[in-house]
């Protein structure tokens, strides 16, 4: 796993994986990079239902030849009020789909600190166990991005 101080709306190939929210709105943090970057992205998040039921679904999205975005909803919620809103087994479910996929297609992983920042979860001691253990049983190369 390689960790880089760079933006990931520069990825060229590959599969980003983000964080999403159950409510409709993509509108901070890098899920609105994202938006900004790749409108399709927003347009196909906005074809789901929203709701309790999308947590732990993976929504695959082409944005260029080689490259996908992966919206993972992750928290049902959102805000910016230092709550927790990620869900950790949501995380665990969206992550297992993506990176199985991305393991069967020989494709690279490219992502935040997924569910830490705006989420509210604990980096190493809930997601980062996550990403190892599927990073791992799938054999995915994986870049974590830091800003």
């Amino acid at each position: 796993m390689d960790y880089v101080n760079a933006d990931i709306t520069t990825v060229e190939s590959g599969v980003i994986l983000h964080g999403v929210n159950c409510q409709r709105a993509m509108n901070s943090g890098v899920a609105r990079s994202i938006r900004n970057k790749w409108p399709v992205v927003y347009d196909e998040f906005m074809t789901n239902s929203g709701g309790v039921q999308m947590l732990g679904h993976a929504q695959l999205v082409l944005v260029a030849p080689g490259l996908w975005v992966m919206n993972c909803f992750t928290q049902l919620y959102y805000g910016r009020d230092g709550r927790r809103y990620a869900d950790v087994n949501a995380i665990d479910t969206a992550l297992n789909h993506s990176f199985r996929f991305m393991g069967y297609n020989g494709v690279t992983a490219h992502l935040p600190k997924i569910g830490c920042g705006l989420g509210g979860l604990s980096w190493e001691d809930e997601v980062l166990p996550i990403i190892e253990m599927y990073a791992s049983t799938y054999d995915v190369p994986t870049t974590i991005y830091t800003i």
